[in-house]
């Protein structure tokens, strides 16, 4: 375990809420760890409190033995798929209701495929096979000269797809400056209870979809906002059967919480700076899952998915571009955050401890698990760049070295 060099000296913050605890060691497949379905991505690893699920153990990857067949496209890959089996309630983004009533942990509704487009058939000529056609005659030398020669239509070239690497490294969602304030404010609910809690990260992620639309767009990607999904004690997803922390499909483009946890820390630690840790905890949550999400939309959670998956990569480099999935995502909540610092209100004790969140990230909090998420340290310093900057650009993890994605 690396010594985290930009983390709070000893004593300077409180201890984390809660001891972090290993979880069981992943499944493996062969030489290959055992995937879930592509566009996944789990929630960022911190140290919770006691009896909470949130960050321990890491990924359980619970994908069945064997391949998927390989995706060719580089993005929208997964749209239209249905959900179901969802155990929790369903919140659709953009909808968001501040009185959401609290819902059965056995309701989910099921979201139905789109119908397959049908093309209109092109409008063909007037049939002409029973007019005779005299035979051809040979021209002579003034028509040969007098005529204008044929010319044939020329067909458009089919655009060449870009490669994942150049999707991942280059895609125009880096190149699209810095983000402007939406006015996000923090809303101040107790995080005590299933109610407060769901509607709590209903307004952080109402806030995400005003603030993400023109930096998707500016990139000439398409932004559709996330589903998102409340549950307890067990969820299935198309990319997932048996989670244990809050987690992103891309399949279904749902945000999947597991909102039972955040009311762990809130009742485990009632101190005043451990309250304020708690409700930036489930902003960030809500703002790393949406990261996800922007990954998807952009094409690059796809595109990582077929440097590594689909090439059969060995194991450690799925681990290397799982932890520069995971980072990209923290550093873009980063972002968020950083641009709405003022109207969240982010001064003094509560900036103290958006830090204590900021430095006290990384794999380091589930000792003997893998390495999937990214050190302490290498977490710290992209969400500081994300913060300071507000610039997607310093987010760009797949060209960073691998010590800094470490």
């Amino acid at each position: 375990m690396a010594n985290n060099q930009w983390g709070p000296a000893p004593g300077q913050y409180p201890p984390p809420p809660g001891p972090p605890v290993s979880g069981p060691p992943q499944p493996a497949y062969g030489n290959y760890p055992v995937q879930p379905a592509p566009g996944f991505g789990w929630g960022p690893q911190f140290g919770p409190g006691p009896g909470s699920g949130q960050g321990q153990g890491g990924p359980q990857y619970l994908m069945p033995p064997g391949r998927p067949p390989r995706r060719s496209s580089r993005k929208g890959l997964f749209i239209g798929l249905a959900l179901v089996g969802v155990v929790g309630a369903v919140v659709l983004v953009g909808a968001v209701m501040v009185g959401l009533a609290a819902q059965s942990p056995d309701d989910g509704p099921t979201t139905q495929p789109s119908p397959q487009a049908t093309l209109p058939s092109p409008d063909l000529p007037p049939e002409t096979a029973t007019t005779p056609v005299p035979p051809p005659t040979a021209p002579t030398a003034t028509q040969a000269t007098s005529r204008p020669p044929a010319t044939q239509p020329t067909a458009k070239p089919t655009p060449r797809k870009p490669s994942p690497q150049t999707v991942v490294t280059r895609d125009g969602f880096y190149f699209t400056g810095l983000q402007a304030s939406v006015g996000c404010k923090d809303p101040g609910l107790p995080i005590n209870n299933q109610r407060n809690t769901q509607n709590y990260y209903a307004l952080v992620i109402q806030c995400l979809n005003k603030a993400w639309p023109r930096q998707v767009t500016a990139g000439r990607d398409t932004f559709r906002p996330p589903k998102l999904v409340f549950w307890s004690s067990r969820v299935q997803s198309p990319c997932s059967g048996g989670a244990t922390v809050s987690f992103y499909c891309g399949v279904s483009e749902t945000i999947y919480i597991k909102y039972n946890d955040d009311m762990a820390l809130w009742r485990d630690r009632p101190d005043a700076l451990n309250r304020r840790i708690t409700r930036l905890w489930v902003t960030f949550t809500a703002a790393h899952e949406y990261g996800h999400h922007l990954q998807q939309v952009s094409g690059i959670l796809p595109a990582s998915y077929e440097l590594g998956y689909d090439n059969y990569a060995p194991r450690e480099q799925m681990l290397a571009i799982s932890r520069r999935i995971e980072i990209q995502a923290s550093c873009l909540a980063a972002v968020f955050v950083g641009a709405n610092r003022s109207s969240y209100g982010l001064t003094g004790a509560k900036l103290q401890a958006w830090r204590f969140i900021q430095d006290g990230t990384g794999d380091e909090n589930k000792p003997g698990g893998e390495r999937d998420h990214g050190s302490r340290a290498s977490n710290s310093a992209f969400m500081r760049q994300g913060f300071a900057t507000r610039n997607n650009a310093y987010c760009n993890t797949f060209t960073a070295s691998a010590s800094k994605v470490s």
